[in-house]
């Protein structure tokens, strides 16, 4: 028999059946005594009937059905998982393959060569999973050498490797210094700059005049190029030079 027919006519029994109980609570209530003690027998068959045609249904169907949605989403996921890199090395990470969660993150990093995050996700993990702040240095130390990210990313590489240093190797204030400076002049009249100048004061303040001096001087420099100033070299006469003698050349005869 077509298996929709079936769970129609299912359906159609299990209403009928809830109608016969709701009718059998309204005769109950309007019974007398004598006539309660049937009526309360009717009663509850027409529930256990009800309790095991709806069982029925929704064994046989709504079960299977809300299997089905459960085993979709499920394969979703798994698929989305399948595709994602960045869930691929998270999940390396939740499984605590953390050198393959790094090797991943550098591939994502290749791939995507103007996004940060993987790179942060690398350095994270070199710091709070395999403890080794070397490789973490390392890392931000490339990043750095690379000349394309946008100023908001480039100067957080500049600023975490800076923190790094100043944790792990306080007495190491050279690179630190070299770090902030190279801030000041990648990102000028910039709110990264004015982070850098107020870090490197508190270390070196008179170096902080001089390399403001040589960025002023640099800009001033950029500016005249540009705006097509004197060179140094005299500008070619038109006139021809005077005879050594002092004396007017001779007219041509005409």
């Amino acid at each position: 028999m077509n298996p929709n027919l079936i769970r129609n006519i299912g359906i159609i029994i299990f209403l009928s059946l809830l109608w016969l109980c709701y009718s059998a609570v309204q005769d109950y209530n309007g019974m007398s005594e004598e006539q309660q003690a049937d009526g309360i027998i009717k009663l509850i068959m027409y529930f256990l009937l009800t309790a095991v045609v709806g069982g029925f249904l929704f064994v046989s169907y709504i079960l299977p059905m809300f299997g089905e949605a459960v085993g979709e989403a499920m394969l979703s996921s798994a698929e989305e998982a399948g595709t994602d890199p960045y869930l691929k090395a998270r999940g390396k990470v939740a499984i605590g393959d953390y050198a393959g969660a790094v090797a991943l993150f550098r591939t994502i990093a290749k791939d995507n060569p103007g996004d940060r995050m993987p790179i942060a996700d690398i350095v994270k993990l070199y710091l709070d999973r395999l403890h080794d702040p070397a490789n973490a240095e390392l890392t931000l130390e490339n990043a750095i050498r690379e000349e394309h990210w946008e100023e908001e990313d480039g100067a957080w590489f500049i600023f975490r490797l800076v923190d790094l240093i100043q944790q792990h190797q306080p007495d190491d204030q050279d690179r630190v210094v070299n770090l902030l400076q190279k801030c000041m002049r990648r990102y000028p009249e910039s709110r990264q700059y004015a982070n850098a100048v107020h870090r490197l004061r508190e270390i070196d303040p008179e170096l902080v005049k001089s390399v403001q001096s040589e960025i002023s001087s640099d800009s001033q420099s950029d500016d005249g190029d540009a705006g097509g100033g004197d060179s140094g070299v005299p500008a070619p006469s038109t006139s021809p030079p005077p005879s050594p003698s002092g004396t007017q050349p001779p007219k041509p005869n005409v």
